[in-house]
């Protein structure tokens, strides 16, 4: 028999969530079997499997010390184990971490083997001693940006901080600012009303005003104009955007439909303008970043302006002095 006494950061799991992270090699249809044969009890009474954990509580396993050998030692290590734990961190308390994400870097993993900043941030708990890969409790990234976005992404270390991201991102209670610049002049507030339509083929947001599907859904985004500037490319305007809902693509999608698309965005963007923007400036992605966010019961989280900003000449007027590129 082994018992397994519940941490804080595990509490909230189910019996059987929690029985398959420690025993990997038992499988669930067999853990229900042990379950129904009265050979798993939690706090000493029969489990059914549902139950949720809370901290201080204890699961007794009536199994064979060989047995639980085996069945731990199934374990699979991490594929991000070759992470070095590089990360920039906004905020982080017991049960949730913000990080401040580069450009280029992947928020999750897009196929097996790939060192995204969800690895990251494993590697950087597991140094700190906050993580084991044996843990029960795996920690995660709960809001994705695209790889060419920087700026803030939430994740939860404890099973209690990916409940409450999880529930208040679905809910809507988190509120998200971006920063972007977008071609030409915007001098008045925007309500954006739209509806994107997935294409998944193409993997792109294709925008209209009413719907034109079931698979439409509503998007809206509201525009403040921060300032406006010229440069030799013409004008541009450095714009706050805060999400009312989280479509896919929804604000460089709704920019573009509004005739005002994101300097830099290859999908969306004017393609004659980002290749001078590119050639003459060095920038080559979108400039987008998701620079504030607002969670219920905690100080706002903000990431500073990213330096490649910096390199389109005149946003100084709008932005003030930064550091030149080395």
């Amino acid at each position: 028999m082994k018992e397994y006494r519940i941490q804080k950061n595990e509490s909230g799991m189910t019996v059987i969530a929690y029985l398959s992270r420690v025993l990997p090699g038992a499988g669930r249809s067999l853990l229900y079997k042990q379950l129904r044969k009265k050979n798993i009890n939690l706090c000493g009474k029969k489990a059914e499997g549902s139950e949720r954990l809370k901290e201080g509580d204890t699961l007794q396993v009536y199994f064979s010390d060989e047995t639980i050998a085996k069945f731990e030692s199934a374990q699979k290590p991490e594929d991000g184990a070759r992470a070095a734990g590089n990360i920039r961190v906004l905020f982080e308390d017991d049960d949730i971490l913000a990080m401040d994400k580069a450009a280029g870097e992947l928020s999750q993993q897009e196929k097996r083997g790939q060192i995204s900043l969800n690895e990251e941030m494993l590697a950087y708990l597991e140094k700190a001693g906050a993580y084991s890969p044996t843990s029960p409790v795996k920690p995660s990234v709960c809001n994705r940006l695209d790889r060419n976005t920087s700026g803030i992404v939430l994740a939860g270390k404890s099973m209690e901080g990916l409940h409450f991201l999880n529930n208040a991102i679905r809910s809507g209670d988190v509120n998200k600012y971006y920063l972007s610049v977008a071609l030409g002049r915007i001098e008045k507030d925007i309500k954006a009303e739209l509806y994107i339509t997935k294409d998944e083929g193409e993997r792109r947001a294709m925008v209209s005003e009413a719907s034109v599907s079931p698979d439409s859904k509503q998007a809206l985004t509201y525009f403040t104009p921060l300032g406006s500037f010229e440069n030799e490319e013409g004008w541009f305007t450095l714009l706050e955007a805060r999400l009312g809902t989280g479509r896919f693509h929804q604000i460089r999608a709704s920019l573009a439909h509004l005739g005002h698309p994101i300097a830099g965005d290859v999908k969306y963007g004017d393609k004659k303008i980002n290749k001078r923007l590119s050639e003459r400036f060095g920038i080559k992605r979108q400039l987008l970043h998701a620079a504030r966010v607002e969670l219920p019961g905690y100080d706002a989280i903000e990431s500073p302006i990213p330096e490649d900003f910096y390199w389109l000449p005149g946003i100084q007027e709008v932005c003030g002095d930064r550091p030149s590129r080395t």
